[in-house]
Formats: structure tokens, C-alpha cells, sequence
């Protein structure tokens, strides 16, 4: 059975290829897995152009770069986006380029825990007394 993470990787992947019009593969990194039940916001990842297509480079950022993003988002499940599109410096890379990394623990400890907030808080109610 494939993780959420890497069925995102693959249809990432399958949807760049088929924008860019390639049948090499393409390898889509991700800056980090999270664990099950563990949320993420604004994770980067990138992917590499083939050598020296500064052709098709512009072409993605000019006018690609919405479009790629709408086949994206149609297909990704609904509590997944891509919110950006960007060129990145020459040798950036998606895992080894940051320069920080924020974690945010979250601990809900009133006595009768909200329904909406269950998927991101860990549940400790407060004893009596």
C-alpha cells in the first residue's frame, strides 16, 4: 500500500511530464515526509528541467506556470495544494537548501474537545479539582 505521499509524488510527477511534454521521467523532491497524523504547510519541493531548455523554462514561468498549477490542484486530494510556482536559484535543492524548520506542537486540554480542531490537536484533558 503506497503513502499519501508518495501517490502525491507520483500524480505530481505524471502531470509535469505530460505538461512538459516528456517521456523521461522526472524526479519531483519533496523537502520531507511527515508522519501519519502530522500536518505540513508551505513544504517545498522542486524538480529539475533537463540541462540547458531555457526554452522551456520561460515557457513555464511566462505562461505555464498557472496552467501547471490548476492540473495539479485538479487532481490532488482536497486537503493537498500547490500554492506556488517558482524558479529557484542554480543547485537549490528541496531537502538540503533550508535553512530552518518549525514544528509546532499542539495540546488541547479543556474537558470537552471540539469535533473541528480533533485532526490537529493532541487531546489532554485537564483533571477535575
Amino acid at each position: 500500500d503506497r503513502t499519501v505521499h508518495s501517490k502525491v509524488q507520483s500524480m505530481l510527477r505524471e502531470e509535469l511530464r505530460a505538461f512538459i511534454r516528456t517521456a523521461h521521467d522526472v524526479e519531483l523532491i519533496g523537502a520531507a515526509r511527515t508522519d501519519s497524523g502530522v500536518h505540513a504547510l508551505n513544504l517545498p519541493a522542486h524538480f529539475d528541467l533537463p540541462l540547458g531548455d531555457m526554452v522551456l523554462a520561460r515557457r513555464i514561468m511566462a505562461t505555464g506556470s498557472e496552467e501547471l498549477l490548476r492540473r495539479w490542484n485538479r487532481r490532488l486530494p482536497p486537503d493537498v495544494r500547490v500554492t506556488r510556482l517558482e524558479a529557484a536559484p542554480r543547485g537549490w535543492h528541496a531537502q538540503f537548501s533550508a535553512s530552518s524548520k518549525l514544528y509546532v506542537y499542539q495540546v488541547y486540554t479543556g474537558a470537552l474537545l471540539d469535533p473541528f480542531l480533533a485532526p490537529f490537536v493532541h487531546h489532554v484533558p485537564a483533571r477535575p479539582g
